[in-house]
C-alpha cells in the first residue's frame, strides 16, 4: 500500500528530526563500555526492574538517562592515601 504525501510532507517529517524528541538508547553492551561495569550488571537491573529500558523486538536497550543516573550514584573512591590520612 503506498504511502500518502501527507505522511511524507516536509512538516510532518521535520518535527519527528528533532533529537530530544526521541531519547538516546543504548544495548547493554554500549552501556556496559559507557560505565566501565559489566553487561551483568545492567541485566541484573533490568532484571529486578531497577532501571527503565525499551524492549523493541526481542532487543533490550537502556535510554541513556538511565545510564547517567547509575553513573552519577556510583560513590567515587579515593586512590589517594594522603587525603585520607589528612581527614582523620
Amino acid at each position: 500500500m503506498p504511502v500518502s504525501n501527507k505522511v511524507l510532507s516536509k512538516s510532518n517529517s521535520a518535527q519527528f528530526r528533532k533529537s530530544d524528541e526521541f531519547p538516546t538508547l543504548l544495548t547493554i553492551k554500549e552501556a556496559a563500555e559507557l560505565a566501565n561495569n559489566s553487561p551483568e550488571f545492567w541485566r541484573k537491573k533490568i532484571l529486578n526492574r531497577e532501571i527503565n529500558f525499551v524492549k523493541i523486538g526481542s532487543s533490550v536497550r537502556i535510554p541513556l538517562e538511565e545510564i547517567q543516573k547509575i553513573i552519577i550514584n556510583i560513590p567515587s573512591i579515593s586512590t589517594n592515601k594522603n587525603e585520607s590520612e589528612c581527614e582523620g
